[in-house]
């Protein structure tokens, strides 16, 4: 949800009639939007077609019932008897239909009755070779039979043979060693780029890593072979052969055993057009290559045809175009109308185990209301004889309009692919050169988002990035769409090129924060840019960040600076969660010595107030997890440091948090109360302060914090006053802490005044007293530590103590959440973690 929310996608759509959809906007006006995404396929007949309403009113006003188990269902049986007659008509065989509720459920249908299937055949091979043993011990009995010593030649390690009287115990070692490979898990063979659901079964033949990687341990072995490599696919099958042993009497009559080599491969299963993969059509070579060895090894190809089945892509089954038939047949999605769900799995009679139509049942499968439903919407495909042609025919338009814009703008849109109304277009990854905004999108999945969500804002057309591709978009519109809309997507996209190709993120973003409005063909402003060359022997670092202000936002991307400010805050309000880090600058940087590094500048994309937020109410796990993808990021540019800045040095407690081994980490809170310090100085020096007079009086505003303290303790060597300033609400101690390190300090330079020996110190070097030091110096305090040393760790604290009370009014630390007190001072220091300012001309 909060991915839709980001993009705009979060749309509550009340209404849809054939290719269109309608949802409220935020004013209660009813906004009408063109569906080109369509079910990711499903609503091939377009949304709510009237012969498909007709079919599910005629059941509700019927009181036909849902739920019938333990009957005939008169519409399964139709919808099983329609779909074999059409699956007949293509592959000349006989199926038997098994129905499940959804695409996944029906992949797992197919993946149990493989192994069932693969199961049954090594039984009975088993139970006939046992036979055969029992055969061949009686002959040998009765003396037809002869052994000699190449009856071991073939055996397997561990089954031994050494007295022919015991013949029948060798054959029973064997039978059990059968039986015990036989044992072998299963494995199945998908291809790279697959998307067969998310149950068990099915989700362990989808390639996305990201969705099988927290089950890795549950279900079904799957090998996953490149489209074309025919080479690993026979090596894969020919590694998970088990063997079985089988004797036979040679003419001769000498008992001898056969190695017989089956593999436990028990299905390959590939989708002819790959939907969630990116829309990739599988090489008709190589799915004939798939036909053969699986004949050959006796083990069934099926095809998920799921998506691109029914007509879409102007064939009842894709594959048809391909002149490959399969063994199992998967369909679902638009076979129920866009209206119900429901899926249906074909096998042949000739491979239906009959015990299947048991061991397989479900609650909701075989229902009347979806079964009339997909039974009406297979008469539709088949009584309008122009739909399958639509499809072609609008596909060929939507691709050759698509390639025009391609060679317009070189760059933008990488690949067009699919058949039918099936069509994916992939974009190109957005390299450095890029807008620094759309180069993060892009380079973390996110721009098929982005542009469907501008899509949907700016035009009012619906379309969605597929799942194991998220560069690529897809369109999957019904079969009645129109020219006229076919043109109305072109003219959309055509526009989205050119934004893409002007590297213009104000336009492809301002409608996330509502500032779409009707299109009028306006000039958009071109932001491309060359790319920069880095020479390859510099040395690299990093610097990571919170963006501090908004405004900050356009040095990194001038193309956001047709935003205000407050603008950009809201979009990064909108999207924050979603972009990761990402390498937005590299600068070369000279010394005076002519070395040179490139700083790669790797901000967080999220401003300093939400970034004050989350530190203050706790929730910064997000946060530390981004600065962990910064430092990873780094490292992927061969920096050999990253430095902290912003926050995230506090986040991970300077650093600590951070474990790795790949590069060096810095807080630069050194380098940055260095500057600080130095700057101090030098602007006291301009209007004439000696920072030693004792009138001086330094402010320090976040006192207790890394950087400021560091200024106190430094300053206080020199300036004999300060006035430490904590946040209401903060931690009292914290500045106690501060102002006792400032004070053991002075009591150590106290000491090498009075004592030289005690504490290293040059010889014959009078040592002078300033700043804190000399204020305290006389008091009965220090004299009495003096004389009676107490242990180093207490005296910092056990002299805040008894200075403050021997002192009183005039003790040269004030401790205090007073920002006003500031008054008293000239000198300030500054080093809140306030988002905002906290300085005012009024102080």
């Amino acid at each position: 949800m909060e991915l839709l929310r980001s993009v705009g996608l979060d749309k509550v759509y009340h209404r849809g009639t054939g290719d269109y959809l309608f949802y409220y906007d935020d004013n209660g006006e009813e906004i009408c939007v063109l569906d080109f995404l369509g079910g990711y396929g499903a609503s091939l007949f377009g949304h709510n077609h009237p012969r498909l309403k007709e079919v599910m009113s005629s059941f509700l006003e019927n009181d036909v019932p849902f739920v019938t188990q333990a009957s005939v269902r008169n519409n399964a049986a139709l919808l099983c008897e329609k779909l074999n007659d059409i699956t007949r008509s293509r592959t000349g065989k006989n199926y038997v239909t098994t129905l499940a509720s959804t695409g996944t459920e029906c992949v797992e249908a197919a993946i149990k009755h493989a192994e069932q299937a693969r199961i049954d055949k090594l039984k009975i091979m088993i139970n006939n070779i046992r036979k055969d043993m029992i055969k061949i011990v009686e002959k040998y009995r009765r003396g037809e039979i002869r052994i000699d010593e190449t009856i071991t030649k073939n055996v397997p390690a561990g089954v031994t043979f050494s007295d022919e009287s015991l013949l029948s115990d060798f054959f029973d070692d064997l039978n059990r060693y059968n039986r015990h490979v036989s044992q072998k898990p299963p494995c199945f063979i998908g291809l790279s780029g697959s998307f067969h659901g998310k149950t068990t079964g099915s989700l362990k033949l989808t390639y996305n890593r990201e969705y099988r990687e927290p089950f890795e341990l549950l279900g079904i072995d799957v090998c996953f072979i490149d489209d074309g490599d025919t080479v690993l696919l026979e090596q894969f099958i020919n590694d998970s052969c088990i063997s079985l042993y089988r004797p036979f009497v040679k003419e001769s009559g000498i008992i001898e055993i056969n190695e017989i080599k089956i593999p436990t491969v028990a299905a390959i299963i590939i989708e002819p057009i790959q939907g969630e993969g990116g829309i990739r059509i599988i090489s008709r070579s190589f799915l004939v290559f798939c036909r053969q060895i699986s004949l050959l090894h006796g083990f069934p190809l099926i095809f998920d045809e799921i998506q691109c089945g029914m007509g879409r892509t102007g064939t009842f089954f894709y594959s048809e175009q391909t002149g490959v038939c399969a063994d199992y047949y998967l369909l679902s999605k638009s076979l129920g109308g866009g209206m119900t769900k429901i899926a249906a799995l074909l096998i042949p009679e000739d491979l239906y185990q009959k015990e299947f139509g048991l061991l397989h049942t479900s609650t909701f499968a075989e229902d009347d209301y979806s079964s009339a439903i997909a039974l009406a919407s297979l008469e539709l495909l088949e009584t309008e004889k122009g739909l399958m042609n639509n499809c072609i025919e609008r596909g060929t338009r939507l691709v050759d309009g698509l390639i025009i814009i391609q060679n317009r703008f070189p760059g933008v849109i990488y690949e067009i692919r699919g058949a039918g109304l099936m069509v994916g277009i992939e974009f190109c990854l957005q390299d450095e050169s890029s807008s620094r905004c759309i180069q993060a999108f892009s380079s973390q999945e996110f721009l098929g988002y982005i542009i469907a969500g501008y899509m949907l804002n700016e035009h009012g057309i619906r379309i969605a990035p597929t799942l194991n591709n998220k560069i690529t978009v897809r369109l999957e519109p019904s079969a009645y769409i129109s020219e006229s809309d076919c043109d109305k997507l072109l003219k959309a996209f055509e526009r989205l090129a050119e934004i893409l190709y002007k590297q213009n993120a104000y336009e492809l973003t301002k409608y996330i924060i509502g500032l779409q409005t009707p299109w009028s063909g306006h000039e958009i402003k071109n932001y491309r840019k060359e790319k920069v060359e880095i020479p390859p022997y510099v040395r690299n670092v990093a610097f990571t960040a919170f963006i501090v202000e908004n405004s900050h936002f356009k040095l990194f991307d001038e193309s956001l600076s047709s935003y205000t400010d407050e603008q950009i805050g809201r979009l990064l309000e909108k999207t924050y969660l979603e972009i990761d880090p990402q390498l937005f600058e590299q600068v070369l940087v000279w010394s005076a010595t002519s070395d040179v590094v490139c700083l790669h500048s790797i901000p967080l994309m999220i401003n300093s107030d939400l970034a004050y937020k989350h530190l203050r109410t706790g929730d910064t796990m997000v946060l530390k997890e981004k600065i962990d993808i910064a430092v990873n990021t780094a490292a992927q540019c061969n920096c050999s440091a990253i430095s902290f800045g912003g926050y995230t040095s506090i986040l991970t407690d300077n650093c600590t948090d951070i474990i790795t081994k790949d590069i060096s980490l810095s807080t630069g809170n050194a380098l940055t109360a260095g500057i600080g310090i130095e700057a101090l100085r030098a602007a006291a020096a301009d209007i004439g302060i000696n920072l030693s007079d004792s009138s001086n009086c330094l402010a320090a505003i976040g006192a207790g914090g890394n950087i400021c303290s560091v200024y106190c303790e430094i300053i206080a060597e020199k300036v004999e006053n300060l006035i430490l300033i904590g946040r209401k609400g903060g931690n009292p101690s914290r500045l106690d802490s501060v102002a006792a390190e400032i004070l053991f300090n002075a009591y150590k330079d106290i000491i090498r005044k009075h004592c030289p020996g005690s504490i290293s110190s040059e010889d014959n070097v009078v040592f002078k007293l300033e700043g804190i030091a000399k204020k305290i110096e006389g008091t009965e305090a220090i004299k009495r530590i003096i004389t009676e040393p107490v242990k180093s760790g207490r005296i910092g604290m056990l002299l805040l103590d008894e200075l403050r009370n021997e002192m009183g009014d005039f003790f040269p630390i004030t401790i205090t959440t007073d920002l006003n007190l500031i008054q008293k001072a000239n000198l300030i220091v500054s080093a809140s973690n306030a988002p905002v300012p906290v300085i005012f001309p009024e102080m």
